[in-house]
């Protein structure tokens, strides 16, 4: 982890080499990780597994704290995470209510099982002679008279997987800054319906918006932005549609209806639609309104088919 050739591919370099670490720089042998109900749970826990250290002579290294897992499933950038939990075939969830996009093989994470090309992932092995008690599964059958089963390497990872332990810096100021620094240079360069903002600059280097929407279906905006746009036009047009619900007495609506009969004007269940070999319509009848249409409604409805 700290040679030169793995500190060139991974950029560990000036600032960021394993000189300036804060632990790493001596390779581990192990790494636990420490869970627990609460936090005096995780501390006795890891008092005894540092008795236990001491007994067989090994010493600690480091320790990176977790945080307290909560509700929020923001990271520290603004963006919710744990939006794609993939399901491994074959497990109880999968079975009940996986669907085919999240299913994947069991030797997409687990080692000695096939994955999704139906290959065997490789794994760490040991030799025969490592395995004195025979223990560990072997890695191929014997494919000849020159070989026996006893000389077949051993599969030492069967059953497990790779984690990988990368303690980074995270600057969330400085990443804001970039990402209103290139919104301004780039504005111009996107026509509508793009909105060069920091919000999209995030998005596109993240690989999804700040609410977990995705890229391809919201390339334009987020899912909540769009969700926010479409109620206002809603409350838009609510706001300018004329009122149909107005509250009056019965004695108005009697004398409503008296002058509704002598000027022979459509009631409030009748309104005037198109028919194709008719030169002024047909009437139609519309389901009942809770109360009477106002003149504007009607007027409306019968002058569009004129």
């Amino acid at each position: 982890m700290v040679t030169d050739a793995r500190a060139r591919i991974l950029g560990d370099v000036g600032g960021n080499a394993s000189e300036n670490w804060w632990w790493g720089k001596t390779q581990p042998d192990a790494a636990l990780l420490v869970y627990g109900r609460s936090a005096e749970a995780v501390t006795d826990l890891r008092a005894v597994l540092d008795s236990i250290a001491t007994r067989h002579e090994a010493q600690r290294l480091g320790a990176i704290p977790l945080k307290e897992i909560t509700k929020n499933k923001q990271e520290i950038f603004g963006f919710v995470d744990g939006i794609s939990q993939p399901v491994i075939r074959g497990t109880y969830k999968g079975l009940r209510a996986g669907e085919s996009i999240h299913l994947v093989e069991a030797g997409e994470f687990i080692l000695g099982y096939p994955d999704n090309r139906g290959s065997m992932p490789p794994g760490p092995t040991l030799p025969a002679t490592a395995d004195c008690a025979n223990l560990l599964p072997l890695t191929v059958a014997s494919d000849g008279f020159d070989r026996t089963v006893v000389q077949a390497p051993r599969e030492l990872g069967r059953n497990g997987s790779f984690l990988v332990i990368r303690q980074l810096e995270q600057d969330r100021p400085a990443f804001d800054a970039y990402c209103e620094a290139e919104a301004v240079r780039l504005k111009q360069r996107l026509p509508p319906p793009y909105d060069v903002t920091a919000d999209f600059i995030a998005a596109k280097l993240v690989g999804r918006w700040r609410d977990g929407s995705s890229l391809v279906r919201h390339p334009y905006e987020s899912r909540t932005r769009e969700n926010e746009r479409a109620l206002s036009r809603r409350c838009t047009l609510l706001m300018r549609t004329p009122r149909r619900n107005t509250p009056i007495s019965r004695t108005n609506m009697r004398a409503n209806r008296t002058k509704a009969r002598t000027r022979r004007t459509p009631t409030a269940t009748t309104a005037c639609c198109l028919a194709p070999k008719t030169r002024k319509g047909c009437v139609a009848r519309l389901p009942r309104m809770c109360g009477a249409p106002t003149r504007a409604t009607v007027s409306i409805l019968l002058r569009t088919h004129r």
